[in-house]
């Protein structure tokens, strides 16, 4: 009784304390409703952030309280961070109270934290007021750490659900078969997905979503078509989003025939193709070497009323110049431009790429003023692109203009930025220039690649300096793991007789080893 008439004599609070965003209150239930959240501001403000001590406040305000009015208090930076987690873990347990909106804000919550330390914290404080631990919970957690990049610790927070007694749920596990798929690693998605239907929870139509597009994105088309078959197997209609990926996929693997199948019974199963489906199809088909195939296909789309946006300009333009069909895609350019389509900073770097490859390099250099002054912002993919044409015609001094306009512009210079620089400088024999830009590396928080180590030890090779060659050959070799890398480059055999007699490698061995040769 002692919570009750807190919260009772804490209302009403001064009306600086929060702002409602809702109607006024003209209504009795309403009335009621902005009372118990104004309670719940009161009690989280005022009560130690322990469970123990908010349980009973919380239990006697709950029937009153609505999703809004606990999104409002966990959206409120006036509040402890400590006591907004608990209540959004006695709301995860409470039906009338869960809703979306409540996970998006814990994870905002999270992020703004320690997110292992402040939510396994309020977990064991949970077990104390004698709570169970809601999956909700690790899904906000999971959530919290794949945002942030941290792949490895929202694994490491999903393996901790069985020291608090709690069973994964479908989102929870759908949300690490993301973060796994996110990180590559689709063989330990596939076996996560093994123990979730061994564990009796059943996969919904998210879960074939995520694991369709990890396998789609590491080419495993064929893969991808037997969970596909599993998903219709399971009573699940594809959305148009899994027939992209997939037809996508396909394409890519050079399986038209089967992509075109897919594309008929995706119409016959009433799911309509939107322009993105048709946009992947004819990208796929250019990207294996169809182009001629995908301007038929535009042909017959455009029949039946599908109108050609600037995606699929952009995939089809970049189609002809891969085909090495220049004119053409310059001229389906301007077709483009005539219907009053503008480019975007995908198409303008397309075009940048396709000038520069016919040694257009003004034309180049022109695209990409007309895309600043049209408020582009190139990214690096796009500088990258003309700095390796510079570099190849030997027009140091623009590329490093244009490389300083990178740095001007905050843009970050990544390791194929540095390389191309390197390899540059190593072409004209400015070997020591070369080193000044591989220095910089560190600093600039990019690492130097295989490639990278490559390209220099062979300009000193070129340079006559074999010591410095060898030196920096034993840095590549310690800044990686040596016998991984001469395992990948010489097979095992090779390379454990290659690392006993390092000091020993003559030149022409080294030269050899390394290919002698400056490729980007």
């Amino acid at each position: 009784m002692r919570c009750a008439a807190a919260a009772r004599s804490l209302l009403p609070l001064p009306s600086t304390t929060r702002m409602h965003t809702t109607a006024t209150a003209s209504s009795p239930s309403l009335a009621a409703e902005l009372d118990a959240a104004d309670a719940l501001h009161a009690l989280l403000s005022t009560l130690p952030p322990s469970l123990p001590a908010l349980l009973p406040c919380l239990s006697l305000l709950s029937p009153s309280l609505t999703p809004h009015s606990v999104s409002d208090a966990l959206l409120c930076a006036a509040l402890p961070a400590a006591s907004r987690l608990r209540l959004f873990l006695f709301s995860a347990l409470s039906p009338h109270l869960r809703s979306r909106p409540l996970h998006a804000h814990a994870v905002s919550l999270l992020l703004s934290t320690d997110a292992d330390e402040a939510m396994f914290d309020a977990l064991a404080d949970a077990r104390t007021a004698g709570l169970p631990a809601s999956s909700s919970a690790f899904a906000a957690l999971v959530a919290a750490h794949s945002s942030a990049g941290r792949h490895a610790e929202a694994v490491q927070a999903f393996s901790r659900m069985d020291e608090f007694d709690c069973r994964p749920t479908a989102f929870v596990y759908n949300a690490v078969l993301k973060v796994l798929v996110d990180s590559g690693v689709i063989l330990l998605a596939l076996a996560l997905y093994s123990r979730m239907v061994g564990a009796g929870c059943a996969p919904n139509r998210a879960t074939y979503n995520v694991l369709m597009d990890g396998l789609c994105k590491q080419g495993m088309a064929g893969d991808a078509l037997k969970m596909f078959d599993e998903m219709l197997e399971r009573g699940f209609i594809p959305n148009v989003k899994i027939y992209t990926v997939l037809l996508s996929s396909l394409c890519n693997a050079g399986r038209i025939e089967e992509a075109v199948q897919l594309l008929g019974s995706m119409k016959e199963k009433g799911c309509l193709p939107d322009e993105v489906t048709y946009n992947a199809f004819l990208s796929g088909l250019c990207k294996v070497g169809r182009v001629n195939e995908a301007f038929e296909w535009l042909v017959m789309l455009q029949g039946g009323g599908f109108a050609l946006g600037l995606k699929g300009y952009s995939c089809l333009i970049d189609g002809l110049f891969q085909a090495r069909r220049f004119d053409e895609g310059f001229g389906f350019y301007k077709a483009m431009l005539e219907r009053n389509i503008s480019p975007d900073v995908v198409l303008y770097t397309i075009m940048i790429r396709g000038c520069a490859e016919v040694g257009r390099i003004e034309d180049a250099l022109s695209f990409l003023y007309v895309m600043k002054k049209k408020g582009f912002m190139p990214d690096t993919f796009c500088y990258n692109t003309l700095l390796k044409v510079l570099c190849d015609l030997g027009d140091l001094e623009r590329a490093h203009t244009l490389r300083s306009e990178m740095l001007q512009n905050n843009l970050a210079l990544d390791s194929t930025t540095q390389t191309i620089m390197i390899c540059g400088l190593c072409k004209q024999g400015l070997v020591d220039e070369a080193m000044q830009i591989f220095d910089e590396m560190g600093e600039l928080g990019c690492h130097p690649t295989v490639m990278t180590y490559n390209v220099l030890i062979d300009g000193f090779y070129r340079d006559g300096r074999l010591d410095e060659a060898r030196m920096l050959f034993h840095k590549m070799e310690m800044g990686n793991n040596p016998s991984l890398f001469l395992r990948l480059t010489l097979g095992a055999n090779q390379a454990t007789a290659y690392l006993g007699g390092f000091v020993s490698v003559t030149e022409g061995r080294m030269h050899k080893l390394l290919h002698g040769e400056c490729i980007l």
